[in-house]
């Protein structure tokens, strides 16, 4: 067993010296690099889609709540108008009596 084990680490030695082993380990490494490379860029533009896609809804969001906001304030202020304005017409009606006139049949 022993001698046997040691005889496949040195063939494992001698292949991995020569230079076909080397080759093969270059290349093989750099396809590894470029497929990570390619990952981290791919995942960079879904990083990048989606961040803006927050973006995008966070600002649709407050444009919403900004125009409910300026809608409610119109719409008071509308009512405060019109509260003021019913209040005007009825203190006239009061120092203003319309006296119905008598038709004569």
């Amino acid at each position: 067993g022993g001698d046997r084990e040691k005889g496949r680490e040195a063939l494992e030695r001698e292949y991995e010296a020569s230079s076909g082993f080397q080759e093969r380990l270059r290349l093989k490494a750099q396809e590894l690099m470029t497929q990570l490379e390619w990952r981290r860029r791919q995942l960079g533009k879904r990083v990048k889609g989606e961040k803006e896609r927050v973006e995008k809804e966070e600002e649709k969001s407050r444009k919403a709540f900004k125009k409910k906001a300026e809608e409610k304030k119109t719409w008071e202020k509308g009512t405060q108008d019109r509260v003021s304005n019913w209040r005007d017409f009825m203190k006239g009606n009061k120092s203003k009596k319309i006296k119905k006139k008598k038709v004569k049949t």
